[in-house]
């Protein structure tokens, strides 16, 4: 399979480069990535080549800032709303994984206030290049900064480099940048993030379980929800919220069927959004799962059951 890179990445990467080093993209469009959510990866590799040749490190380090510029795309959205640096992590290996990126970047936290981020490839033969892994670099530190972290600062090899310094960086040609940490400040931990009250405290009678259930996760498709997470939000134990469940004929796999349908079929009718893009949003490993879903519970593809809700198929 050819590799894939998300269009807005690539987007935001040439307006970058429009302000640094126009020459290097005379003539190139941008792409919307409201219009294709994937995007051959040789044309991104190529630009990023392009500008560490240019010696414009530093665009590629600090690219993360045109984010709050960005259009306001469905992936993008899933991103910020992250409730916390550890979420957002997951969720971006999982784009990488649902795009068939061939380069993907791992993440840990040694730490509650830090990254380590190691890039890899799924082809031996086919090593990501040092500019892309210092374009990914900008772009998780500009995440991290429209999300509300602060002190956000760049530890690469030996160096420190604070977040508003990066647009000046310059490559001495000797580096090497295959992980990197990322740092920001421990008050940024305690940035409020309220999803909505799943069991508003004005209603009278209890809801069900499940469906308190699927409003929680509603609150955040794209997040990599387990039983236990959504079991402490509830403020139950696992074990109760299981009972709960087994009690309404319901498990914690068909409520999050449930929210996933849902959320699917509101962006399918709205038409606005890629197939590929929804499925991701939607919180799915990849799109063929997204479609067997969709098929299994409308007996119909996405893309039919979008034109039919839109009245443009009979």
């Amino acid at each position: 399979m050819d590799a894939f890179t998300n269009t807005g990445l690539l987007a935001l990467l040439i307006r970058a480069t429009r302000d640094t080093a126009p020459e290097l993209v005379a003539g190139l469009e941008a792409p919307h990535p409201l219009a294709r959510a994937i995007h051959p990866a040789a044309d991104k590799t190529a630009l990023a080549g392009k500008l560490l040749a240019a010696g414009k490190a530093g665009t590629l380090l600090s690219v993360g800032r045109y984010l709050q510029a960005a259009p306001e795309t469905p992936t993008l959205l899933a991103l910020r709303a992250s409730p916390d640096p550890q979420v957002m992590a997951e969720k971006w290996m999982r784009l990488e994984r649902y795009n068939h990126a061939s380069h993907r970047t791992g993440i840990t936290m040694p730490r509650p206030t830090s990254w380590l981020c190691t890039r890899s490839s799924t082809d031996p033969a086919d090593a990501p290049t040092l500019a892309e892994n210092l374009l990914i670099a900008g772009v998780l530190i500009g995440l991290l900064e429209i999300t509300g972290h602060d002190g956000v600062t760049l530890e690469l090899g030996r160096r420190h480099i604070p977040a508003g310094d990066l647009a000046s960086f310059r490559h001495d040609g000797r580096m090497i940048a295959t992980s990197w940490r990322i740092h920001w400040s421990p008050a940024s931990q305690d940035r409020p993030h309220t999803p909505n009250d799943p069991d508003p405290p004005s209603e009278k009678t209890p809801r069900p379980a499940s469906a308190r259930l699927v409003t929680l996760l509603a609150t955040d498709m794209s997040r990599p929800w387990r039983i236990g997470d959504a079991a402490r939000a509830l403020c139950r134990s696992v074990r109760s919220l299981q009972r709960d469940l087994t009690g309404e004929g319901e498990t914690f796999s068909t409520c999050m069927r449930r929210a996933r349908m849902t959320h699917a079929t509101q962006m399918l009718i709205g038409g606005e959004t890629s197939l590929a893009e929804i499925g991701f949003c939607c919180g799915y490993a990849d799109q063929a799962h997204f479609q067997r879903d969709l098929l299994t519970a409308t007996n119909v593809t996405p893309r039919r059951f979008g034109r039919i809700s839109r009245g443009m198929d009979v």
